[in-house]
């Protein structure tokens, strides 16, 4: 258990790491963009759940575009595809297509530019950080780490595996354990979740990770103690801080709920037997009904740009921001000064007991404001909409309504 003064020393270290962290990674985008340059592609299709196409523009970095693709084609049923690429060069050639590209972009319904010198800029961009890190405090024993749990669900689930005694634990640090965990239970785990979108680490990489520290946090049903049902590959991120890098499970979708969340117990478990002070849970999307975002802010989570991440402007077009926002609820801006970007069209009709469940899964740590954008035209549901949020989101500053202008109108 760490004292209070402990704690501070390794807070305020881990900030001083992540002021060097950012001017280091700043330094190394800008090098990276002139070196490898950019690109400006163009998408067109029509996401799940609406009957309008839509058309969105990318501008950054080629490695970061598959980030845009998969927020906007979640899966099979959203037809969102790349049409063609308008540009690929480095920053001083970008400079020269600059106008061109800004004409382009000005026509799309959607715009995520990334930041770099000269890039695009518009009046009512957002700034977004598309990859954030979650972070969990640990707390002193399990059932007070159960009781900060946000979800009363979660918790009921929680408690109900911790006393059935159905699993058994054990960590390992061997090179075995690390080839049971790969070839068992993370590279096919991966590869049956995401199909033809797996993209798996390199397994090269992360054995060079694990031979500096690492551990294997394997999970097992108690009546075949040794055959893992999942587990975690865990590092020491230093400073108090454990790492959840890499999962992996060989549950069928009726186990995987109850599996996961004996994997979270045994974790939870470990952090406190080793006395750390957070658990890195890693990468999230910001996107704020992402099923992985959800699930972490449940736990408890908090979260903050991660090592890494690009930072994009975005734009959603006037007369379609309801309709984008509705589907695609971003959170941008800075921790501890978020914003929820929303949008009502009136395309949902859940009832306002449904709308609060649905929009308390948007009560970040440290988010202050929310945009709300609604169309030009009220919907008879809106009402209920505006009563439901007010009431479910309880922010600093408040919530911001805005209207879609009417055809014709000022944007």
């Amino acid at each position: 258990m760490h004292s209070r003064s402990a704690v501070n020393v390794h807070d305020i270290t881990r900030r001083l790491r992540r002021v060097a962290g950012t001017a280091k990674r700043t330094a190394q985008r800008v090098a990276h963009l002139a070196s490898e340059g950019i690109v400006a592609r163009r998408y067109r299709g029509v996401p799940h759940g609406s009957k309008e196409p839509f058309e969105l523009v990318y501008v950054g970095r080629e490695m970061f575009a598959r980030e845009l693709e998969v927020y906007f084609k979640r899966d099979d049923a959203d037809k969102i595809q790349p049409i063609d690429t308008m540009f690929r060069g480095s920053v001083a050639h970008f400079a020269i297509e600059r106008r061109r590209i800004e004409r382009e972009a000005d026509n799309a319904d959607f715009v995520a530019c990334e930041e770099f010198p000269g890039a695009l800029s518009f009046e009512a961009d957002a700034l977004h950080s598309p990859m954030l890190d979650a972070e969990l405090r640990v707390e002193r024993s399990v059932a007070d780490q159960i009781r900060h749990v946000r979800s009363r669900a979660q918790r009921r689930a929680m408690r109900e595996v911790l006393a059935s005694c159905r699993y058994s634990t054990w960590v390992d640090s061997s090179e075995r354990a690390f080839d049971v965990f790969d070839e068992k239970l993370h590279a096919p785990y991966v590869r049956r979740r995401f199909g033809d979108w797996a993209a798996l680490d390199d397994a090269r990489a992360m054995r060079r990770l694990y031979a500096r520290g690492g551990r294997i946090l394997f999970v097992a049903n108690a009546k075949e103690p040794r055959e893992p049902v999942c587990g975690t590959l865990l590092l020491d991120a230093g400073g108090g801080t454990l790492a959840y890098q890499l999962n992996g499970f060989t549950s069928t979708p009726e186990t995987i709920a109850e599996h996961t969340t004996a994997l979270e117990l045994a974790l939870f478990q470990h952090a406190i037997d080793y006395g750390y002070a957070r658990i890195n849970l890693g990468y999230t999307r910001a996107m704020l009904d992402d099923g992985l975002f959800t699930h972490k802010r449940r736990l408890g989570c908090s979260f903050a740009p991660a090592c890494g991440s690009p930072l994009f402007r975005v734009r959603a077009s006037s007369g379609k921001r309801a309709s984008i926002y509705a589907r695609f609820p971003l959170l941008v801006g800075r921790p501890g000064e978020w914003t929820a970007m929303l949008g009502f069209d009136g395309g949902a009709h859940p009832g306002k007991r449904a709308w609060h469940a649905k929009l308390k899964n948007y009560r970040v740590p440290g988010l202050a404001r929310a945009v709300v954008w609604t169309p030009a035209e009220p919907h008879a549901d809106e009402p209920m909409f505006r009563e439901a949020i007010t009431e479910t989101l309880d922010l600093p500053d408040g919530i911001e309504f805005r209207r879609e202008p009417q055809r014709g109108g000022t944007p």
